[in-house]
């Protein structure tokens, strides 16, 4: 078996040695070169001999064991052969991603570790000097397949306590951490991997995930290694270019392992035509991977429905949960066992129930299982702020406890030592838990994830999720980018007031209507969640903040949006209780005395200008909140002698058809004079 060769292992370098000794002809990596799907590979014997010659050239610069160095290269075969170069030399690699326009983030990464060599590909030493020049504090070494160094490479003896790598956090929520992951952390999540996802020494998986991520490289290139199976791979740029790439690979490479985050499936579901599908056949894709980002089931329908006719089953996906915090996989479902969704009642989901509902329902709202716990470890869901364990069916922060999980963080201070004011943990029922920060529940032993703790908008009390935010207001316009939004938080005047930046669509760029847009995200959010918008923003696509691994970063938009740093399309806003002017349609103007009154009360209990309140269109697109409902239902209540309900709001009535019940309540009670004249006579 595969294990059996790792569990005498110390390091991933000892697994390769194996590796190469029981296999050496086998295809360890191919690297695709084009979009013919051509690939230059790379034999488990000639990955031996690759990653042996670097570390010689380790060695000849003097680096030591223990030292910090961070890898700058593109998705390839230099940066597998250069980061288990580091690690037969002791050396701890630092993955990070190569910069482009902008030099912060690795600077960060620097500052944080304090490496004393930064390994990088000629293009990349290249760039740097041309463009940040003097900018890292570490020397620049070139370190390619082409050096070729003779002398000892003899690799040291590491204990599994060592530190193996430092895997920095992506930033989606912060400022990035380095991860600090020992050879045991990495070898037995790379044994849970294995275990859960069926992988062996047959196996032929594809990928096209960054390679200095924790899911592209744990998930993809080290699994390969460590079960001895064969790895094809291409360049993220290839599948963001042009996704059917990545799907005919999978075809033409009889893959059965391949994943990516969500929004990668619903890349493929809309940018792949009817004509791609012809010649594709999918049905050796045994493990479709989902994770790394929330798991939507509107898009897992949509992508099995595109492909099941090129042999696309949708029991192949595989919904599942991970952080670089345990290295990489937390929990998993089975495979070839269809995802498990639970339909959700998402008011009593706010308040922290996991409450069913049929699917039909208006407050439905689907939820994807991410499976059971790997092997070996524990998962709690706690009450995060009385810190006491909850039952089945109510949301907590998710801990976590168990053999792949970190320590803590790296401290350039503490050289290492992971005092504990750097250790993510707490206590609950007497044990250490690493506390993730993500919002989950438990059903029949399967994990659900339902938002991030450090996100969350908490409005009038009640807490919500920002992806759930984000997700319909991409549904609310043709014009939005889907997946191209961020909700959050930002205080004006005192207050929190709740922002949603969005991108639109290249295609729509021209005869853009920005309130239109605008209106509709309002009305929507407003709708489902009872939530108004203060301020919507509209963006080019691609100008809101990503990590390198393509997510979106909510606290650094919320950062640049406060420091005026976006260039933005249209910005409707609400400001110290007024809202930027927009031309109204005359239908839509108050037609009489008692339209121009209840404009002016609407205008009050929302805090909007009159010169945006349309007389005509739905009350709830101005952006209703379940409070200003209240008020709102109050002043007509006591003001006009009419009861609202929230049915009504949500249904679009709007001052126009509130003015049209005044009028006949008022009739009604004349008529109901004139009776009772009739009667006393």
């Amino acid at each position: 078996m595969a294990a059996a060769a790792s569990d005498a292992s110390s390091t991933l370098a000892d697994v390769l040695v194996a590796r190469a000794a029981k296999h050496p002809e086998r295809i360890a990596y191919g690297q695709v070169t084009g979009v013919d799907l051509d690939a230059r590979t790379v034999t488990y014997a000639e990955l031996l001999q690759e990653v042996r010659s670097k570390h010689a050239s380790l060695a000849a610069l003097g680096v030591r064991g223990g030292e910090r160095a961070v890898l700058l290269y593109p998705s390839g075969v230099d940066f597998i052969t250069s980061f288990l170069a580091c690690v037969m030399a002791g050396v701890i690699p630092v993955p990070a991603y190569p910069p482009q326009r902008d030099i912060e983030p690795l600077r960060r990464i620097c500052q944080d570790c304090a490496p004393s060599w930064i390994l990088c590909a000629a293009e990349i030493d290249d760039r740097i000097a041309s463009k940040f020049a003097d900018s890292l504090p570490a020397p620049r070494v070139v370190l390619s397949a082409d050096a070729q160094f003779n002398g000892a490479s003899s690799a040291p003896g590491r204990a599994r306590t060592d530190i193996a790598m430092l895997q920095y956090t992506s930033g989606s929520t912060g400022h990035p951490k380095g991860v600090v992951i020992t050879h045991a952390n990495l070898l037995g999540n790379l044994r849970a991997i294995e275990q859960s996802f069926e992988v062996d020494e047959g196996s032929v998986g594809f990928s096209w995930l960054p390679m200095y991520h924790d899911m592209g490289l744990v998930g993809k290139v080290l699994i390969a290694i460590y079960t001895g199976s064969t790895l094809y791979f291409m360049t993220p740029a290839m599948f963001i270019q042009k996704p059917v790439l990545w799907l005919r690979a999978i075809a033409k490479f009889g893959a059965a392992f391949s994943g990516a985050p969500n929004f990668a499936y619903q890349l493929c579901v809309d940018r792949i035509g009817r004509g791609d599908l012809e010649s594709l056949d999918l049905s050796r894709w045994r493990v479709a991977f989902n994770g790394a980002e929330p798991i939507r089931n509107a898009v897992l329908e949509a992508f099995a429905e595109k492909f099941s006719d090129c042999g696309f089953r949708r029991k192949a996906f595989l919904p599942c949960y991970g952080m670089a915090e345990a290295s990489l996989l937390v929990s998993g479902v089975a495979p070839s066992r269809a995802p498990t969704v639970r339909h959700l009642d998402k008011h009593a989901l706010v308040a922290g129930h996991a409450s069913g509902l049929a699917r039909t329902n208006a407050n439905a709202v689907a939820v994807v299982s991410c499976g059971r716990v790997i092997a070996g470890h524990e998962a709690v869901i706690v009450d995060p702020i009385m810190l006491e364990t909850l039952p089945e069916d109510l949301v907590g922060e998710i801990w976590l406890r168990g053999p792949s999980i970190t320590s803590g963080y790296w401290s350039t201070e503490h050289q290492g030592s992971l005092p504990s004011a750097m250790s993510p943990v707490d206590r609950a029922d007497g044990k250490e838990y690493l506390r993730t920060g993500d919002l989950g529940f438990f059903r029949d032993d399967e994990l659900y994830i339902v938002g991030r703790l450090k996100d969350l908008l908490i409005v009038r009390g009640r807490n919500h999720s920002p992806q759930d935010i984000e997700e319909i207001a991409s549904r609310a316009h043709d014009a939005l980018l889907p997946l191209g939004a961020v909700a959050f938080q930002t205080q004006i005047d005192g207050q929190e007031r709740v922002v949603v930046l969005h991108e639109v669509r290249r295609a729509h760029l021209r005869g853009f209507d920005p309130q239109a847009a605008a209106d509709a995200i309002r009305g929507a959010i407003s709708q489902a969640f009872q939530i108004q918008v203060d301020t919507v923003g509209f963006v080019a696509p691609q100008h809101l903040p990503r990590t390198s691994s393509g997510k979106l970063q909510r606290s650094r938009a919320r950062d640049l949006h406060s420091q005026g740093h976006f260039s933005f399309l249209h910005l409707s806003e609400i400001a110290h209780g007024e809202f930027e002017a927009v031309d109204l349609h005359p239908d839509e103007w108050p037609a009489t005395p008692l339209e121009q009154e209840l404009r002016q009360v609407v205008s009050e209990r929302l805090q909007v200008s009159p010169t945006i309140v349309s007389c005509n269109r739905p009350v709830i697109d101005l952006g209703l909140d379940s409070l200003s409902q209240l008020e709102l239902t109050h002043v007509l209540s006591g003001s006009y002698g009419i009861d609202i309900t929230v049915e009504q709001y949500f249904d679009g009535i709007s001052i126009r058809s509130i003015a049209g019940l005044i009028q006949r309540r008022a009739q009604e009670g004349a008529a109901g004079a004139d009776q009772l004249d009739v009667l006393c006579q």
